[in-house]
């Protein structure tokens, strides 16, 4: 049996090694995922609709300008199976002043006003109302809203990182965010504000040490940037809401 090496390392540098057999089964295994999924996509695209598309929620109001809002394109094939078509859906909006929305159906808001989505699949078209009502001054940051997300979804807080009973390297949030009161202390008092610049909140290690920028165990989040900021803006007197 032949065995030969591939211009691949593992983590340990060895370069990655394959039998002929396990390589020729593994061939076979991608080009049998690549037809099913190519035959899906068909099969997706042929699918009829039988009555009316529907919008959820029949109604959308926005008041915030970071806070977007999704739509839910549904219907129902000729078999009777509820589908779920937001994601093949062409959106369009009648006012792109007021209100746009995206490839997804994610409506984002512009400006006060009142406009249309509409959505077209299988031939079909369904319209929802917008309404727009954003504050004339904008909020206040807050640590709740604009901050715990962004640790949520990079997993800062997660078991294996600092969410862990113990934290790591001496920095310990709480598990999944159950807490945002001790996080925000931590983050913004906590040896002495060690880890924000309230000077220069770019050079924060609550920036810099998720963007890579420094050392850190951590994988590098690029996407952290903005709501990192947002943290080091604020004061130790801010509320935590």
């Amino acid at each position: 049996m032949v065995t030969f090496s591939f211009p691949i390392r593992d983590l340990s540098g060895m370069a990655l090694q394959f039998q002929t057999r396990h390589f020729a089964a593994m061939l076979i295994c991608v080009s049998t995922l690549f037809a099913h999924v190519n035959s899906g996509q068909a099969a997706d695209s042929e699918v009829s609709i039988a009555g009316e598309l529907q919008i959820h929620p029949a109604a959308i109001t926005l008041t915030h300008r970071q806070r977007p809002h999704s739509a839910l394109l549904t219907g129902a094939s000729t078999d009777g199976l509820s589908l779920e078509l937001s994601s093949q859906a062409e959106w369009k909006s009648s006012n792109e002043a007021v209100a746009t929305v995206d490839l997804f159906g994610w409506i984002h808001p512009v400006a006060n006003g009142q406009t249309t989505i509409t959505a077209r699949a299988s031939g079909k078209t369904v319209s929802v109302p917008v309404t727009v009502k954003l504050e004339e001054q904008p909020r206040p940051y807050s640590f709740r809203h604009d901050v715990m997300p962004v640790l949520s979804k990079g997993g800062c807080n997660m078991g294996a990182c600092h969410g862990y009973s113990l934290g790591k390297n001496g920095f310990k949030l709480t598990l999944r965010g159950s807490d945002p009161g001790p996080d925000y202390e931590s983050l913004t008092e906590e040896f002495f504000e060690r880890r924000i610049n309230r000077h220069n909140p770019e050079a924060s290690l609550l920036i810099t040490k998720p963007l890579g920028d420094v050392p850190h165990q951590g994988s590098s989040i690029r996407s952290w940037k903005s709501a990192a900021s947002t943290a080091a803006r604020l004061g130790p007197r801010r509320s935590t809401k």
